[in-house]
């Protein structure tokens, strides 16, 4: 009976705890935002509070396997963005430096097509004296794929010319970025390389592979959250080895290892050994899906 009382008085001091919490949390979240993205402080209470909630509750095994979080299905797959900005149309540094937050509507054009051709005309071209309407897609799309698949850090670039798995995507500071497809979140961490990062597990078509989100400002998913594609998982930054705010995305093939470390050759790799390990992120996406939602 003793124990009876003492487990009744200890779920109800977790549920006068529990309750206290949602309420700093309203009252949070409508009172300070975090500067320069759209998640505020309680969105990200929020998510602390739950897991919080999960721990008080004595799991048993029979619980865990009644009440597991069902996968969710890899879906079909989107870009991390479904606009960007019209980098092509733009002159001064006052518009290029600009935040998220502070570009209009009409700044932003849709993903451009990720096409060799149009990525390898020398930016001197391009860029020649006066700049003419006609070539803004073009360099859009040269400036917003900054490094491409294996590229060199170099703006005029192919592919397979530098040990560079993934492909850089210039975007402005404190873009949102959503999950390319469905799936559990599998490590949110920092390293020296891609600084603030998240690494979602997803089960494709393919097997399992693992899409790699580095140089975040700010993220909003814990390890084991599910999440749908386009689901914000952080915003855009320039924490790591950078030099300007971007997105690095990179999908790599499962190789057993757990956590999953990001695959990262000394050299570069001949094309067939590189494919073993890591795939072309664009060519996965418009392969598996959709570009927009």
């Amino acid at each position: 009976m003793a124990r009876q009382t003492y487990t009744t008085n200890k779920r109800l001091y977790f549920s006068l705890i529990f309750v206290l919490l949602i309420v700093i949390t309203v009252v949070l979240g409508q009172h300070i935002p975090l500067t320069g993205s759209l998640f505020t402080f309680g969105e990200r209470l929020q998510k602390h509070i739950e897991r919080l909630q999960k721990r008080i509750i004595n799991v048993t095994p029979e619980f865990a396997q009644q009440h597991a979080a069902p996968s969710v299905a890899f879906g079909l797959t989107v870009y991390p963005v479904n606009r960007v900005p019209n980098w092509g149309a733009m002159r001064t540094p006052a518009e290029w430096e600009r935040s998220f937050v502070s570009m209009q509507p009409g700044d932003f054009v849709p993903v451009p097509a990720y096409d060799l051709d149009t990525l390898t005309i020398p930016l001197q071209r391009l860029a020649r004296s006066p700049i003419t309407p006609d070539r803004y897609p073009a360099l859009t799309a040269k400036l917003y794929y900054s490094t491409r698949f294996f590229g060199a850090y170099d703006l005029d670039s192919g592919e397979f010319e530098a040990p560079h798995p993934g492909i850089d995507l210039k975007l402005a500071p404190g873009t949102p970025i959503g999950a390319i497809a469905g799936g559990r979140v599998h490590l949110v961490g920092r390293d020296n390389r891609l600084g603030t990062l998240v690494i979602i597990e997803h089960h494709s078509p393919e097997g399992i592979v693992f899409s790699i989100y580095g140089h975040l400002a700010d993220t909003i998913v814990f390890e084991g959250d599910m999440v749908q594609p386009r689901e914000t998982i952080g915003i855009v930054g320039m924490t790591g080895a950078t030099t300007a705010p971007h997105l690095h995305l990179q999908i790599d093939r499962d190789r057993g290892v757990r956590p999953h470390v990001p695959y990262a050759p000394n050299m570069l790799p001949k094309k067939q050994d590189a494919l073993r390990y890591t795939v072309h992120p664009i060519e996965f996406i418009e392969t598996f899906g959709k570009t927009t939602l």
